[in-house]
């Protein structure tokens, strides 16, 4: 995914979505690993 199409489809406030949905997938695999 490139920054340009993320600031056609609303600019900041979609990248700060994108990166809290990022940031939570990253918690869970990080919760995965430590109780495998």
């Amino acid at each position: 995914m490139t920054g340009s199409s993320a600031l056609s489809f609303g600019g900041l406030p979609l990248r700060l979505d994108l990166d809290r949905q990022v940031r939570r997938y990253d918690l869970q695999q990080m919760h995965r690993q430590r109780w495998s």
